[in-house]
């Protein structure tokens, strides 16, 4: 996909005419203004760049007007809204329902793809097909995990993160070899966090490199560390009607945001994928 002028709406076949916020304008109204305000934006090479704002205000031109006010407004930002508002700015307990869980998991996903398509020379994680098959009726393909997790950063503050990394099986693979083969189950994986006032959510897409590998098998299901089962649920994938109790039992303050973040970082897979 292209930049510029012949850019394509990443969900459907008309031109990238909108803007759309990486925080939706109804996040950004119920936010209050930082007298102070800084937003810092970080590159995959590690720089930074950063500009004085209010509120932590981002767009990207990657949709088209169509969708944007359309099925987005619709089936995601008004949904999501009565689904979390009450909790964003409040530090009040709520009950997802399996429904909502639905609302947010969609939400959390379409976020994750205009991060993903934030930079037009990054090539995207979600095909075409997968794409649009999410505006058609928000399916959320395979390989995508979801948690929710409560941010008390001693303010309301609003951020992301996203990194994407290629990693394999730990242990040596051939250990008579002195140069080790690259593990055929080599895995790429996509993480984002969104942090919205009291609200975090944390996005995971995985999927194998190698194309015959996939073909036969499906991504193993992520879980977490045990020390973080205080501080995320799982809301999706949802198996059957779940029911999410929130804010879980420990928060994520600032002396943690960054580990919470990239924990990620490693995974003990089955030992067989070592062989």
């Amino acid at each position: 996909m292209g930049s510029g002028k012949g850019r394509q709406c990443i969900f459907c076949p008309n031109k990238a005419d909108s803007q759309e916020h990486i925080w939706s304008q109804w996040i950004l109204d119920l936010l209050p203004e930082g007298k102070d305000g800084v937003f810092v934006k970080r590159f995959p090479d590690g720089s930074e760049k950063s500009w004085p704002t209010p509120k932590p205000e981002l767009t990207v031109g990657v949709v088209c007007e169509r969708c944007n006010n359309g099925w987005m407004s619709a089936k995601l930002e008004g949904p999501m809204k009565e689904a979390t508002a009450n909790i964003i700015i409040h530090n009040n307990k709520k009950t997802f329902s399996g429904g909502e869980c639905d609302v947010v998991a969609a939400w959390a996903f379409k976020t994750m793809l205009l991060a993903n398509h934030s930079n037009p020379h990054t090539e995207p994680i979600f095909s075409t097909e997968q794409r649009r098959g999410f505006a058609h009726d928000l399916t959320i393909p395979k390989g995508v995990q979801i948690w929710t997790a409560k941010r008390n950063a001693g303010y309301l503050t609003a951020r992301y993160t996203s990194e994407l990394s290629i990693m394999q099986p730990a242990g040596e693979i051939a250990p008579h070899l002195k140069n080790l083969p690259v593990s055929p189950y080599r895995f790429q994986i996509y993480v984002c966090v969104f942090s919205i006032g009291y609200l975090l959510l944390q996005i995971t897409a995985a999927r194998w490199t190698e194309r015959k590998v996939a073909n036969l098998l499906n991504f193993p299901p992520i879980i977490q560390g045990k020390a973080f089962d205080d501080y995320a649920i799982p809301i999706w994938p949802n198996l059957g009607n779940m029911i999410v109790d929130w804010p879980p039992r420990r928060s994520v303050g600032n002396d943690m945001f960054d580990s919470f973040c990239s924990r990620m970082d490693k995974f003990n897979l089955p030992q067989w994928m070592g062989a």
